[in-house]
């Protein structure tokens, strides 16, 4: 199960679902603020990299994902 599919689980069995959903949306919007993605695009980017804005521009950028090792 996905991070996103876990969240919204969580937050339902709260029933607190609408914050969940108010605060995915607003992720979203961050995304698309910062990519040329569309929502749904930004949405799916978030679902890959478990919900983290960042991860996802550093993506869109062209930034490597993994830590570099220190030597």
């Amino acid at each position: 199960m996905s991070k996103y599919e876990e969240l919204k689980e969580l937050f339902e069995k709260q029933d607190k679902l609408e914050l969940f959903e108010k605060k995915v949306e607003e992720t979203c919007f961050v995304v698309m603020r910062q990519t040329d993605y569309t929502k749904d695009e930004a949405l799916e980017k978030l679902k890959l990299h478990d919900m983290v804005a960042l991860t996802v521009v550093k993506e869109w950028m062209g930034i490597p994902l993994e830590k570099q090792k220190k030597k």
